[in-house]
C-alpha cells in the first residue's frame, strides 16, 4: 500500500525535529570533544575572502588630510624642540638680550685684535732697545777696557816716576852729563864693532855670553845676525820707539831729550826668575845715535838697582853699570839687496859699591851670577824680539 503524502504541518514538524536532532547531536560530540567543536566553529567562521571594493575618491582625500595632518604635527613638534634647545643654549635670553650679548662679544673681538697688535708693536720694540742695549753694552765695555788701560798705564807711568825721582834725588842732572861723558869715551868701540862685522859670518845669527873678569865679575852679551830690513828702516823704527817710550809689556819708562841725538831714559821692569821669585830692575842712563860712514850706531850708558825677591836666597840688593852699543851696516854689496847686519854688544859690569867693597862670599856671588845673568839676557831677548816683531808689523802694514 503506497504511502500517503506528508502535510506542510508535518513536513515542518519534522524539519523541526531533525534540526533538533542535529542539535543535539552537536550538542553530544562538544562534550566528547571539545576541541573538535571549536575548530569546527572556526572553520564554520572563515569564509573565503571577500573581494576589495574600490575606495571612493573623498574619501581618499579625507585619508590624503589626515597624513598632512600628521605630518604638520611631527614638523610643529620638532620647531618646538628646536626652539626649545635653542634657549636652552642662550641661557633663556631674549633677542634683544641676545643681541646685547653678541655685540659685547664682538666688542671684545676687536679689542683682543687691537691688543694682539699692540702686543706685537711692543715686542717689536723691545727688540730694537734690545738690540741698542747690546750696542751700547760692547760700547761701554770697549770703553771700559780703555779706560782700564789708561789707568794701568798712568799706574806704570807713576810707580816709574816715584823710581825716577827717588833715583833723581840721588843722582841729579850731572850724573846723566857724566854718564854720556864715559859713553863719548867708547866712542872708538864701533871702529872696533865694524871690524868684528866685516868678518865671515859662520852663522846667519849667533848669540853668545862671555865673562870678562872672573874676580870683578863683567860680563859680556853678542848678538850677531842678518835681518832682512834696510838698514834706514830698523834705525829710524828702533829710535822712535826710544823717543817714544815704547818698550816690551811688563816694562815702564820715561824718556827725556837732551839732544837731537841723545836721550835719558828710566825704565822699571819685573822678571820672573826660574825659581819662582822675582827681581825689579831699575836702570836709568844715557842713550845716543850717531850716524858713520860704516852705517847708523846706537850707544848705552846706564846704571842700575836689582831688587831680588827670590824663595831661595831671600831678598837682597845688588847694582850693576851697563855700557854697550848696537850697530848695523848695509851686508856685502853682492849680496840680496835689502839685507842688514847688525851687532849688539853690551856688558854687565858690578856698580861702584861693589867695586869698592870688599869681595863677596861665593854664596852671594853664586846668586848674583844665578839671578843678574839669566835675567839680563832675558830682558835683551825680549828687547830684541819686540824691535823684530815691529819690522815685521811695518813690513806688513
Amino acid at each position: 500500500m503506497m504511502p500517503s503524502c506528508m502535510s506542510p504541518g508535518s513536513s515542518y514538524g519534522l524539519l523541526e525535529s531533525f534540526l533538533g536532532d542535529m542539535d543535539a547531536l552537536d550538542g553530544r560530540q562538544t562534550l566528547v570533544n571539545p576541541n573538535c567543536a571549536v575548530k569546527k566553529r572556526k572553520l564554520d567562521v572563515v569564509g573565503p575572502p571577500s573581494s576589495k571594493k574600490k575606495l571612493p575618491s573623498w574619501l581618499k582625500r579625507k585619508q590624503e588630510l589626515e597624513s598632512l595632518r600628521q605630518q604638520t604635527q611631527a614638523m610643529e613638534t620638532r620647531v618646538a624642540y628646536l626652539e626649545m634647545k635653542k634657549t636652552s643654549v642662550t641661557g633663556g635670553l631674549n633677542a634683544f638680550e641676545l643681541f646685547k650679548l653678541q655685540s659685547f662679544a664682538e666688542e671684545e673681538k676687536q679689542k683682543c685684535i687691537t691688543t694682539q697688535n699692540e702686543n706685537e708693536r711692543l715686542k717689536a720694540k723691545l727688540l730694537r732697545y734690545v738690540q741698542r742695549y747690546k750696542s751700547f753694552q760692547e760700547v761701554m765695555n770697549h770703553a771700559e777696557l780703555e779706560q782700564q788701560e789708561i789707568l794701568r798705564i798712568m799706574s806704570r807711568a807713576l810707580r816709574v816716576e816715584t823710581g825716577a825721582a827717588r833715583q833723581l834725588q840721588v843722582c841729579g842732572a850731572h850724573v846723566f852729563d857724566m854718564m854720556e861723558g864715559k859713553l863719548d869715551a867708547r866712542f872708538y868701540e864701533l871702529e872696533h864693532a865694524y871690524a868684528l862685522m866685516k868678518q865671515p859670518m859662520a852663522f846667519t845669527d849667533s848669540d853668545m855670553i862671555q865673562t870678562r873678569d872672573e874676580e870683578r865679575g863683567a860680563v859680556e852679551f853678542t848678538r850677531l845676525e842678518l835681518l832682512p830690513f834696510k838698514e834706514k828702516a830698523i834705525s829710524s823704527i828702533m829710535w822712535s820707539f826710544v823717543i817714544s817710550g815704547k818698550f816690551p809689556d811688563g816694562e815702564d819708562s820715561i824718556v827725556s831729550r837732551r839732544t837731537d841725538d841723545s836721550l835719558a831714559v828710566t825704565t822699571r821692569v819685573s822678571v820672573q826668575l826660574s825659581c819662582g821669585g822675582v827681581v825689579t830692575i831699575d836702570t836709568y842712563g844715557v842713550m845716543k845715535q850717531f850716524m858713520t860712514s860704516e852705517g847708523y850706531a846706537v850707544m848705552t850708558e846706564s846704571c842700575s838697582e836689582w831688587h831680588v825677591d827670590s824663595p831661595v836666597s831671600g831678598k837682597w840688593m845688588h847694582r850693576t853699570r851697563e855700557g854697550g852699543c848696537f850697530v848695523m851696516r848695509d851686508y856685502a854689496a853682492n849680496a840680496t839687496p835689502g839685507i842688514c847686519q847688525a851687532r849688539s854688544f853690551i856688558c854687565l859690569y858690578p856698580g861702584e859699591n861693589e867695586e869698592k867693597a870688599q869681595y863677596c862670599s861665593r854664596a852671594a856671588s853664586s846668586s848674583i851670577r844665578q839671578v843678574v845673568v839669566p835675567s839680563f839676557r832675558q830682558l835683551t831677548l825680549s828687547r830684541h824680539q819686540f824691535v823684530q816683531n815691529a819690522l815685521f808689523d811695518t813690513i806688513r802694514s
